[in-house]
């Protein structure tokens, strides 16, 4: 019986090595598109950002965000369940 759970693994082991082998041959390089050179303009635009007095910008109160709350989408007010077994009592 032994034997037959080392021959298993060995087997298993090789058909995962040898496939990912097969992928690596058969797969081809993604490679970027050349870029073009960056002009001087847009190098100094990048190198300093543009200030903004603090005063320019509106002050808006952050949103928390909105999860799923199958609850509040039917309208009904959320309850305690409680679930009680001989070695914890949990409340949700």
């Amino acid at each position: 019986m032994e034997r037959n759970a080392i021959i298993a693994t060995v087997l298993v082991i090789g058909i995962l090595l040898g496939y990912q082998w097969y992928l690596s041959r058969v797969e081809v390089p993604v490679q970027e598109p050349p870029r073009p050179p960056a002009t001087q303009t847009e190098t100094q635009k990048m190198a300093t950002p543009a200030m903004v007095p603090p005063a320019a910008i509106p002050a808006k109160a952050p949103t928390p965000p909105r999860g799923y709350n199958p609850t509040a989408q039917r309208g009904l007010s959320p309850r305690n369940v409680t679930i009680e077994t001989p070695l914890m009592r949990v409340v949700m």
